[in-house]
């Protein structure tokens, strides 16, 4: 299973769209600031969305995390702000732990970043903003291991 993961567009819909077009995934998940930008795409019918509000996404209707298991992996997404991702991980390592978890996604911080702490994955896309454009391929199979690649528009 193809999954885009896309964050931070601060009004750049047009490379979310061009992400969408481009790598066709079966899911798309965005973790926030830029919910506007969601509204003015055109996703492929085939394609499943997960969205969750950022800090900059005022007034939001879009829940603030979402818990989906997809192949067999259990992933947790949410903008991570009220995690204080930019500072470290321990409060979403907390969550872990608390709640079995293989796959961690999250934004805010804008810079594109993989750990491993053993037990889970934790995942951030890095910034669809102008003049950043990075965005994250996550490949599931079930029964193996989580695929992470960091692209660039």
């Amino acid at each position: 299973m193809k999954i885009c993961v896309c964050s931070d567009s601060h009004g750049n819909w047009k490379a979310l769209q061009e992400v969408l077009d481009r790598e066709r995934p079966e899911v798309f998940f965005f973790l926030g600031d830029g919910e506007r930008d969601l509204n003015r795409l055109v996703v492929p019918q085939e394609t499943m969305v997960f969205a969750v509000c950022g800090n900059c996404d005022l007034a939001s209707a879009l829940p603030s995390t979402q818990r989906v298991e997809l192949e067999g992996k259990r992933i947790f997404a949410t903008h991570g702000h009220y995690y204080g991702v930019k500072y470290n991980l321990y409060k979403l390592e907390d969550y872990v732990v608390e709640t079995p978890t293989d796959l961690v996604l999250y934004g805010h911080t804008h810079h594109a970043q993989l750990d491993n702490d053993g037990v889970c994955l934790y995942l951030c896309p890095g910034s669809m903003e102008y003049n950043e454009e990075r965005y994250a391929v996550v490949t599931l199979k079930k029964g193996e291991r989580i695929d992470v690649s960091f692209r660039r528009l």
